[in-house]
């Protein structure tokens, strides 16, 4: 199944060069793929993923939803101020 990666700036910082070079492209993943296992596949750890903005379709997910096909997942940093 075809999903569609798109990664926050600041983030790609953190994914290695060779994952990098297939961000805001289609990827071929298994059917039943979580979105952390995207997220892990994308070289972040599940430790960092905790501190992530996580949307599919514009909506914001639990990193256990199971992806579709043609499903566009967006990854941002979270953000606090004051």
């Amino acid at each position: 199944m075809i999903v569609e990666i798109k990664i926050s700036f600041p983030l790609r910082q953190y994914i290695p060069s060779s994952v990098r070079r297939l961000e805001g492209g289609k990827w071929d993943i298994p059917k039943g793929t979580k979105v952390l296992k995207m997220v892990e596949m994308l070289g972040l750890t599940e430790e960092k993923s905790k501190s992530l903005l996580l949307l599919v379709n514009g909506h914001h997910v639990d990193r256990e939803r199971v992806l579709d096909d043609g499903d566009c997942l967006h990854v941002f940093p979270l953000i606090s101020g004051g």
